[in-house]
């Protein structure tokens, strides 16, 4: 709202509406140039993670970020990749650990992710963001993959473990697959963000809320051909359900025996 006040002291009319077009662009300018804090946007990853983060990992986030002191005061759109190696090759010469500077990326990584999905412009970083796209799209165009991504998707959902196949065929995604839950799939906007993966210890999984990598965080499109049989599976199923497994996470055990039958019935 631009603000009229200064009408009452203008000495003219023809001043008061040149000082009324000059707010509007002033105001017009503002908006288009319009940038964002570093700081602000990390923050706001954090407490968006606090919703669903376990005590131990947002303490390794929050450490995380006061690494990361040195852009407090910088616009993420003005951060370029060099300027972040540069903090890491820092970090190393410090002789910090390979976790904490691991953990930095990390949640450098979550905080790109995040400004990308509120439409903020990162044309510094767009030539280091991979899109990851499937490569089941090039699989399928072989002749001797035909025939079975055709079958895959024929028994999708009538075979036993048959959508556990089609997704993991044709989305190509794995280890995450155990750690997929209802909630991180986008029917409106047709993706599926990837942000964790199960690591099995003694045959039960343990969700790792912090990927190994920056590229471990990412969002990837429904291919056309599972949106809809996705969407079913996932129907009677509430957000906070695992897509395979529903209140709990599948087991080592139980997957491996149900992908036995799977191959052996296929």
């Amino acid at each position: 709202t631009v603000h009229l006040n200064f009408l009452r002291t203008a000495k003219t009319e023809r001043r008061a509406e040149a000082d009324i077009q000059q707010k509007l662009i002033d105001y017009q300018s503002k908006q288009y140039n319009k940038h964002h804090s570093f700081l602000e946007l990390a923050e706001a990853v954090i407490e968006e993670k606090s919703k669903t983060a376990s005590f131990g990992t947002l303490t390794c986030y929050k450490a995380a970020l006061k690494h990361l002191s040195c852009f407090y005061d910088t616009y993420i759109e003005d951060i370029t990749p060099s300027m972040l190696q540069k903090k890491l090759n820092q970090m190393a010469i410090e002789q910090f650990s390979q976790t904490s500077i691991s953990k930095v990326k990390i949640l450098f990584g979550l905080e790109l992710n995040h400004a990308i999905l509120q439409g903020i412009s990162l044309n510094n970083f767009m030539p280091s963001i991979k899109i990851h796209e499937n490569s089941a799209k090039n699989k399928i165009s072989s002749a001797t993959d035909n025939d079975d991504i055709a079958k895959i998707i024929k028994n999708a959902e009538t075979a036993n473990f048959g959508m556990w196949a089609m997704v993991l065929r044709v989305q190509n995604v794995k280890g995450e697959l155990t750690a997929l839950q209802v909630k991180d799939i986008n029917f409106n906007l047709k993706f599926i963000h990837i942000w964790r993966a199960a690591e099995f210890i003694n045959n039960r999984p343990h969700l790792n809320n912090m990927p190994k990598s920056i590229s471990g965080v990412r969002d990837i499109p429904i291919l056309d051909i599972l949106y809809e049989p996705l969407q079913r599976h996932c129907k009677n199923l509430d957000p906070d359900d695992f897509v395979f497994g529903g209140k709990k996470s599948l087991s080592e055990a139980f997957i491996k025996k149900r992908w036995k039958k799977y191959c052996i019935d296929f």
